[in-house]
This record gives structure tokens, sequence and C-alpha cells, in this order.
């Protein structure tokens, strides 16, 4: 459909019915591209990033203090790098793998020692996270901004086995295995409908996507892939796209699982080897992960259109962001949205430190993918508003609401950032 066609007002939540009879100006927006070294608290030596929320607010990860290792949750919106505290005293260890939305204050998960799955809410208090009987430790490694379930894994004896859990503060939180075969969730959907992770069979890992409430579990893995064993790492929106890493021979090959099909990321010049493809945005439009380069790892980001690129050469070439000094070495996660990228390098001081870097993409509200917001938007908006689907997740928190209908109205009247 052309800008300014007619539409079907039936189609069209009733928000946009007005904006559906006014001539809206096509546009196409970019964001511009920019850099940001994590700050770290007076005493910490250094910083790595673990996760970023869905809407690209905030960074955790862990910090090291001198023998000291502490979760920490930093917010765009104040600048403010928060430690987050044990639940017990005297504990000296701790680290974030995940984090919700603002609108969920930023909960975050992840472990203390000796090795207890761990939250914290939106006023930083810490929770231990209960276990099933038998189960010795575990961790928490992701959870959904959209009805709080966490996924993870406990340890009997030795072998892991993935759990799931319902958060609620500052109690109340049930537990429940995922599968009775050993194994990982390593994430969950933003949608929090699907968990992928592995699978342990024979002692051999395989990528799996567990159906959470159906208790379903399918390998990801389709007849012709080239891995003798595969992990996935993360997932999108809906869990329809999932990316990790698979073994080929003794080496990891990041890989990722779309449409049914098993492939590894590329790079079409050769100058890099991916090794992990850590995360994947909400569409699938961008994938980041870590690639071998020469004797060390360098951060890559993929789309289809480029394949494997390192995260900062697109920065420099593309968007003339310079980092004298740095060094980008691991990509660990994406925003919903594809443009917020958490990760961690090393600084000019030669410290390792967390980053996070915004790249410029297409606007979310460009449904039909032309390069420009406009009434051919309208429709594929209406239908996937209506529907709960992820097209209409404007900005990757696992929600479908009305922050997604005010983003697009405004996109379609030429505001779009």
């Amino acid at each position: 459909m052309s800008p300014g066609s007619a539409m079907h007002l039936s189609r069209i939540p009733f928000f946009l019915a007005p904006l559906a009879l006014t001539p809206a100006s096509s546009m196409s927006a970019q964001q511009v591209a920019d850099f940001h070294a994590i700050p770290m608290p007076a005493g910490a030596t250094s910083a790595t990033a673990k996760a970023i929320s869905p809407d690209g607010s905030y960074v955790v990860g862990q910090l090291t203090f001198s023998g000291d290792q502490r979760a920490y949750r930093w917010s765009a919106t104040t600048g403010v790098t928060t430690v987050l505290p044990h639940a017990a005293g005297g504990i000296d260890f701790s680290e974030a793998g995940g984090v919700s939305i603002p609108q969920t204050g930023g909960t975050t998960v992840g472990v203390r020692r000796p090795f207890l799955p761990c939250a914290w809410n939106s006023a930083g208090a810490a929770f231990d996270q209960p276990l099933p009987g038998g189960v010795t430790g575990g961790r928490i490694e992701d959870l959904s901004s959209a009805n709080f379930l966490s996924v993870g894994y406990g340890l009997v004896g030795s072998i892991p086995y993935p759990l799931q859990w319902a958060l609620s503060f500052p109690s109340g939180t049930s537990v429940t295995y995922l599968d009775t075969l050993p194994g990982v969730a390593h994430a969950i959907s933003a949608f929090g409908n699907l968990a992928v992770g592995e699978r342990r069979i024979g002692g051999v890992a395989h990528a799996v996507r567990w159906g959470l409430g159906t208790g379903s579990a399918s390998l990801l893995d389709d007849a012709t892939s080239p891995f003798e064993s595969s992990v996935a790492l993360r997932t999108s929106t809906d869990g329809s796209i999932s990316v990790g890493y698979g073994i080929d021979g003794s080496f990891p090959v990041a890989a990722q699982w779309r449409d049914g099909q098993t492939s590894a990321l590329t790079d079409p010049t050769g100058a890099l080897l991916p090794l992990v493809a850590s995360a994947v945005s909400g569409l699938g439009q961008r994938i980041v992960g870590t690639a071998l380069k020469s004797s060390s790892t360098a951060a890559f980001v993929w789309d289809a259109d480029d394949g494997v690129r390192e995260l900062q050469q697109v920065l420099a070439q593309d968007h003339g962001v310079t980092l004298p000094g740095w060094h980008l070495l691991f990509a660990e996660d994406i925003s919903g949205d594809g443009r917020c990228i958490a990760g961690w390098g090393v600084n000019p001081a030669g410290v390792k430190q967390a980053f996070r870097v915004v790249l410029p993409g297409p606007c979310p509200a460009d449904l039909s993918g032309d390069g420009y917001v406009s009434m051919a938007d309208v429709g594929p908006f209406s239908v996937a508003y209506n529907s709960g689907g992820a097209q209409a997740d404007l900005n990757g928190d696992g929600l479908v609401n009305l922050v997604d209908i005010a983003i697009f109205s405004a996109a379609l009247q030429g505001d779009c950032d």
C-alpha cells in the first residue's frame, strides 16, 4: 500500500483512527550512534556487562573490587551504577544475569555465593530464591518483563537441571523443573512463553526450546545441522528465533536457529571467526556476539544485509564514532528494538570495563520495511496489535500495550527516535 492510501478503519486501533484519515509525512528515522562506558564506583577495579533490559535502559553485570565481586545495575536515565547488596552478610560474590524494564522497576536476577539463585527488586533489596528439594545450588539466568517468569538451572549433585521461577517479592516465589533430562535454561522470551538453552543427552549438549506451561521440549538443530553439539543462549521476543553456538569438531561456531533451520554466522570478509552469538533483537534483525580476530576476541554485530561485522569497525566506519585506546571484546546482549548493545572490553587505561552502544536502526514502526513510516505501516501494525504479535511490541519490552500505540502514533506523525 502506498503512503496516503485509504485504510479499513475496522482493522485499526481506535486510538489511530484519526491518524489514518490524515496524511502523514513519510520519514526515514535514524538515531545517532553513541558509545557510553559504564561508570565504575569508587574502589572497583574492573567491570563486565552480562545483560541489557529489553528497552535498553538498564545494563547489569559484575564489578570487581579487591577480594570481592558484586552484581550491579546501571541506569541510562540516571547515569548511576548501583552496587547491588548481597542477600546475606559476608558474601563476597554475586553476579547479575538479567534485568527487566523500568515499568517493573528494573528487577534483576542472578546468583550469589555459595551458588544460590538471587533476585533484586526495584529498590535494590536482595532476595534469595527457592530451589526444589534435593537441589544443592542454582542460578537464575534470565527473566521476562511480561510475567516475571525466570529461568536458569539447579544442581543435583554436579548435574544441572533446567528450572523455572515465578518471582514474587518478598516471598511466595515458586520453582519448578522445566525438563526431566539434565540441561540449562539460558534465556526466556520477552513474551514469557518460551525458554531456550541446552538439553544434555548422553552427556552431549543440544540446543533446545521449551514451551512454558505446556511441558513441551523440541531440539533446535535440523537434520542438516553441521554441529555435533549446540547451545542456545538467547531468543527473540516471541521465541521464534534463537542464537548461540554449535561445536564443529572441537571449535565453537556462532549459530542461529531461524525458520526451522540451523545456520552458522559468517564474516564475508574472512577477517573474523564468529565464536558465540550471545543475543538477538526482538524480531531477529540484529545479532551480537564474540568473534576470534587474530589472537584476540572482538565484539561483533550481524544483520542480513552485511553479515558479521566488528562492532568497533561499524561505529568508526559507518558512524564516525572512534574509540582511541578502546578494544571492544565481547558483545553480550541487545535490546528488543536492536538499537542498544551491552558488552565489555578494555579501556585506554588497560582496565576491563563495561559499555553500552547505541546503533542507528530502522524505526521499529516501519513494519513494511521500506525505510519509511507511512500509512503503509498502519495496517500491519493494527493486525499485529490486535493479535498481540511481536511486531507490535515496538519498544521491545515484551508487552503489547498503549506505550506501543503512542510510539506508532508519534512515528506516523514524523517523530521516531
